[in-house]
């Protein structure tokens, strides 16, 4: 493949447990980003009767700015939040105001049964792109597909181009996560 041109890549990001971190108790935060980058709103979101916490770190989101500014980096929102992720969320936090995202409504034919973000990575992956998955559930996932399904369900998880980064909720994504996810796009290379 040497003098060709590298193939691109899709970053699907989630955002809650991943960006909006579920700290594990109220004034509780995890600091492996700098105390005094985390910030908390209320936001008002579609289908909610009260503000929503938001929790997140600027210093989370100056990361992902340097992901993004990768050549050949095409960044996705692959959330719940939907259009909610462009509208509401990326402005509140300062990413991703003009990220399209995965539509879960796309997931209604029986062969592309199964969760929907999962459907949004492997037709990225169809489509050519190399893949970087960003979820705090896709462990779950994993476990659950792995026990009730033939082995092959979950065989296109295994592939050179495809990066999965499994955040925990309560800590989100960490600077450990972005340096990996940094080395895997610039050089293939994953962490030992």
């Amino acid at each position: 493949m040497s003098g060709s041109a590298p193939k691109p890549v899709r970053v699907l990001l989630d955002i809650d447990g991943v960006l909006n971190v579920e700290a594990p108790g109220r004034g509780t935060l995890p600091y492996e980003w700098s105390a005094a980058s985390w910030r908390r709103r209320g936001v008002r979101v579609d289908g909610f009767m009260s503000a929503l916490p938001i929790v997140w770190s600027r210093e989370a989101i100056r990361a992902l700015r340097r992901i993004e500014a990768l050549p050949g980096v095409e960044m996705m929102w692959c959330t719940t939040w939907r259009t909610q992720a462009s509208d509401l969320f990326g402005p509140l936090v300062g990413i991703g105001e003009d990220w399209p995202f995965a539509d879960q409504a796309g997931n209604r034919e029986p062969h592309r049964r199964g969760w929907w973000k999962a459907v949004a990575a492997r037709e990225a992956l169809a489509a050519g792109y190399r893949v970087v998955w960003i979820d705090d559930e896709i462990a779950a996932h994993r476990s659950v597909r792995g026990q009730s399904a033939p082995e092959n369900r979950l065989e296109w998880m295994h592939t050179d181009s495809l990066f999965m980064v499994c955040p925990i909720s309560g800590s989100g994504l960490l600077p450990e996560h972005v340096e990996a996810i940094l080395t895997w796009i610039t050089s293939g290379e994953r962490p030992d």
